[in-house]
């Protein structure tokens, strides 16, 4: 739903050496990554304006209040020892006022992975 939060997990344990990065959008448009001078911040995608903040231990991304702009696909790369993992993320949000306005929303993903390239897919709608 429009205005709330969301968190995108990334159900990993985050290890010395990793290296973290969001994309959002048909371009991989950078989010965030690993880096210690980032914490929350504005992102400029196109016209969209989006303010998210990573969790340094966990990888998680949360989107704070979510527009409809926001609607599209978000993907986690990890590279861990030399290798890339990714997963995708479908974030879907509405003009719904079902929900509260604000009220905060998690996404977590499934532990299966496709077509052995540790890519995984996880749908929200809000």
């Amino acid at each position: 739903m429009k205005g709330a939060d969301v968190t995108l997990r990334a159900n990993t344990e985050i290890q010395t050496g990793d290296k973290i990065f969001w994309m959002f959008g048909d371009y991989n448009s950078l989010v965030d990554k690993n880096t210690e001078e980032k914490c929350e911040e504005e992102f400029w995608y196109s016209d969209i304006r989006l303010i998210a903040k990573m969790n340094r231990q966990t990888g998680d991304l949360t989107i704070k209040e979510t527009e409809t702009d926001h609607t599209g696909e978000y993907k986690l790369k990890i590279i861990r020892n030399g290798k890339a993992s990714f997963k995708l993320f479908t974030v879907t949000v509405s003009d719904s006022t079902e929900k509260q306005k604000n009220e905060s929303v998690t996404l977590e993903m499934n532990a299966e992975d496709r077509d052995g390239v540790n890519e995984q897919e996880g749908t929200s709608s809000l």
